[in-house]
């Protein structure tokens, strides 16, 4: 394997990369927030956020109305202002202090984000046999070619099926990804798998250390904090451990925080999360009308960042704006106000086709025990015999065993969270425990008991941005624990770690030995030959065809997009183009009926009709016969066959 770090291109594009964080991130959001006074370390935090949220909406909003060029606009306007502001102030530039006591908090931001990183650094890394990706597949390979898709057009096209605009799907960090690519003609590839990945991760540290600043609440607050965000998972090994499996590991995960990367929306959310939580803290104290609406837009930018997200915090701050009505706080009214309206301008264009929920009671809980591999599937049909003979009582027992131990053990030591009082209680603004409070059960209830209309149990996500919002007072009560327990407050953090870490010792180990194996996909340096004939030998607006079944990519097929830089017919017809509610039947048919045999009359009328350009295929002699005048196969090599498609014969 060729090692990334002794190539100087890394260092070279990681060096650009860093300039345009600079620009189009960092110079923005301290030009807004200069008349703000805050310490270094937050001023920083902020002003990223503050940039990379308003890097989103220039994208949006200069997309929608066609005038993607005024990005370079956006740039030298605020760069003329930090340049003037900064020729003017002459104080000195603070410096962050450090003290030995600062170090377990240091050592866990570095640790938690290494591990981040190797769910996600080796993707699209150069090797031997061609090009490999290592981790998240598929989603990771359908957001990097939502990303090409997005340097390229706005709205984004499908990646894996021409002429479908997206839509029901929240794209806006994938948006802030493609027009750093766009405008600083950045390497696709290299700055969404490396370079941003690496500073997001640190922003989600960095957040949670300014959001305990904020409040005050010191380092031992900080060190559980990062330790939630970075390492949490469920404890299902010890439901298992219990029910005679052994520890098993295979039982899928809600949500693992060392996967964190495999939805990168979700990284971009929590870092925006815990940053406006941290800004809404202090929104409250000073009361700035200014700062009220940098934060108004940072939350509604939720919605187009994790839609999932979005709605917990919107839950929270109706319940805020019910609190400053009845406190008469009117002024203070304007902050869930302005959010939502900024929100709809989000949500409505991209969401056109969204359904909303219909319930289906406990079904998540009754699945979950049902699982083989947890060892409890007689329970449930025990408790399906009482469904049989309407044995009420029974049932409502059964379904609550069940929730409890979907959340003992799904949620794992997150459940601490739960152990509050009202000292603990105190230590969070009454406002920012209303809106906390609120989005957690709402979260809670919503992903418990409902589904969505078109990407069905996908309401899980609300379960897993409750978990994000849980950490928060698990933080707080393993702060308040630890200090009551004084010089044995040590075995507190034993006892936490002990529940989380063997999660994340598996989860780490497992992907480490698919690395070093070189498992899940390697584009091999034949087809990188024919992915690159494409792209210099055919038209742009050309149409490929996929043969999936052939090739067996069904479900990563997206890569032939990205790297060839062309539209696809369709591939992953089951997967997230459903999730999204495209209607693919049709093209589905049409697709097998072409691959079936590639020289048929059917086959070829139907190429034509379909304003196919090329055909992707297998190079095996079975798949196509000869040439004709529709067809002539224009690429061939051990691996791949590409056939071109002349629409006038």
């Amino acid at each position: 394997m060729i090692n990334i770090f002794l190539d100087p291109s890394y260092y070279f594009n990681f060096i650009f990369f860093t300039l345009a964080v600079f620009l189009a991130f960092y110079v923005p959001g301290s030009v807004l927030l200069k008349r703000l006074k805050f310490d270094f370390l937050t001023n920083f935090v902020f002003s990223l956020t503050v940039g990379i949220t308003l890097w989103g909406f220039q994208g949006f909003i200069f997309g929608n109305f066609g005038f993607r060029n005024l990005s370079y606009v956006y740039l030298l306007f605020f760069l003329i202002f930090w340049v003037k502001i900064n020729l003017i102030d002459k104080s000195k530039i603070p410096k962050l202090n450090f003290t030995k006591k600062d170090l377990p908090v240091i050592i866990i931001l570095i640790i938690g984000v290494l591990v981040q990183l190797l769910f996600t650094f080796l993707n699209g890394i150069k090797i031997d046999q061609g090009l490999y990706f290592c981790c998240g597949l598929p989603d990771s390979l359908y957001h990097i070619g939502l990303t090409d898709s997005l340097v390229k057009n706005f709205p984004p096209y499908e990646p894996a099926m021409t002429g479908v605009i997206v839509y029901n799907y929240h794209y806006l960090s994938n948006l802030v990804d493609a027009d750093l690519v766009r405008v600083f003609h950045l390497p696709l590839i290299v700055t969404v798998y490396q370079h941003m990945v690496l500073l997001i991760s640190v922003l989600i540290g960095l957040s949670a250390i300014v959001f305990a600043k904020v409040l005050k609440l010191g380092r031992v607050f900080t060190f559980f904090l990062l330790l939630f965000i970075f390492f949490a998972g469920d404890a299902t090994y010890i439901l298992s451990f219990l029910a005679g499996m052994g520890l098993n590991f295979s039982t899928p995960f809600l949500y693992d925080a060392t996967n964190l990367w495999f939805s990168p929306p979700r990284a971009f959310a929590v870092f925006i999360t815990l940053s406006g939580l941290g800004m809404f803290c202090i929104w409250i104290k000073n009361k700035s009308n200014y700062l009220g609406v940098l934060l108004a837009v940072i939350f509604a930018s939720l919605v187009g960042f994790k839609i999932y997200n979005g709605f917990a915090v919107f839950f929270g701050l109706f319940f805020v704006f019910l609190y400053f009505l009845i406190r008469k706080d009117y002024k203070k009214l304007f902050l869930p106000i302005l959010t939502i309206l900024i929100a709809l301008f989000i949500y409505l264009p991209v969401n056109k086709g969204a359904s909303g929920l219909y319930y289906v009671g406990f079904w998540r809980v009754e699945n979950f025990v049902s699982q083989l591999n947890i060892g409890l599937s007689h329970m449930e049909l025990a408790r399906q015999i009482y469904v049989t003979h309407h044995n009420i009582p029974r049932i409502i027992e059964y379904e609550l065993i069940y929730i409890f131990l979907y959340f003992i053990f799904v949620f794992g030591a997150l459940n601490i969270a739960w152990i509050q009082n009202k000292k603990s209680l105190k230590l969070f603004p009454e406002e920012l425990n209303i809106l906390l409070i609120s989005s957690l059960v709402i979260s809670l209830f919503l992903g418990f008991f409902y589904f969505q209309k078109i990407s069905g149990p996908n309401t899980s996500q609300f379960l897993i941005a409750a978990e994000m919002l849980a950490s928060l007072y698990a933080a707080l009560s393993c702060m308040v624990i630890y200090k009551k327990l004084g010089k044995y407050g040590i075995i507190l953090i034993i006892l936490v770690f002990l529940i989380t870490i063997p999660r994340v010792i598996n989860s780490s180990s497992a992907k480490y030995f698919e690395i070093i194996s070189r498992k899940n996909l390697i584009i091999s340096n034949q087809e990188l030959d024919a992915l690159n004939y494409l792209k210099n030998n055919s038209p742009k607006s050309s149409v490929i065809l996929t043969d999936n079944e052939k090739l067996k990519i069904e479900k990563t097929c997206y890569y032939v997009s990205f790297l060839s830089e062309r539209s696809l017919f369709l591939c992953d017809a089951n997967g997230i183009l459903k999730d999204h509610g495209v209607k693919v039947d049709q093209r589905s048919q049409d697709l097998k009926k072409i691959v079936k045999n590639f020289n048929s009359e059917v086959s070829t009328r139907l190429l034509l009709s379909n304003k196919i350009d090329y055909v992707y295929t297998s190079s095996d002699k079975s798949v196509f016969a000869s040439d004709s005048k529709v067809l002539k196969t224009v690429f061939l090599n051990d691996k791949i066959r590409i056939i071109k498609i002349n629409r006038w014969p």
